[in-house]
């Protein structure tokens, strides 16, 4: 037989609410009159069925003023799309991880390490290098090898002038 929680005085209702509107611990006590709020919010706040009232009452804010999980993807989607379009990266990234931890996708994602190889010579010659993994039907490619470095063929106009030396 499960102990059912223990049912809030309308003081400790009050100081749900007050904290849950954003008020901080000692005045949400204060707003509920404690006589010691310094004192009564942190000891309030060790109880799980306070916690869980505040909660309650956090997700009613929420709900009422239309800040649901649904809303706030389309919002950090939106945003990940003005980063992307201002070539803003870690704003796009950081878009897409709070994207991936609300919808679950975090726990999934697998971590891969890229190995960059190149010669001197390359890295003088500034040749692009594509570092990017191939890609299959789940997402990255699940062999465990280093991604191919493609280097174009040096077909450069310009003769370099440390060649002709």
């Amino acid at each position: 037989m499960e102990k059912k929680d223990k049912l809030l005085t309308p003081q400790q209702t009050r100081f749900c609410i007050a904290h849950a509107s954003g008020k901080n611990i000692t005045e949400s006590a204060q707003i509920a009159g404690y006589s010691q709020p310094e004192k009564s919010g942190s000891r309030l706040l060790r109880r799980v069925e306070i916690r869980r009232c505040v909660d309650d009452h956090l997700q009613n804010f929420l709900t009422a003023e239309g800040l649901t999980e649904s809303w706030v993807l389309k919002e950090l989607k939106n945003v990940y799309q003005s980063a992307m379009h201002s070539e803003h990266w870690q704003s796009a990234i950081a878009s897409l991880k709070q994207i991936s931890e609300i919808g679950g996708y975090s726990n999934r994602v697998n971590k891969s390490e890229v190995k960059l190889v190149a010669s001197f010579e390359n890295l003088l010659e500034k040749t692009p290098l594509d570092i990017t993994p191939s890609i299959n039907a789940v997402g990255f490619s699940s062999d465990k090898t280093s991604p191919e470095i493609l280097v174009p063929d040096d077909t450069r106009s310009d003769p370099d002038p440390a060649e002709s030396r």
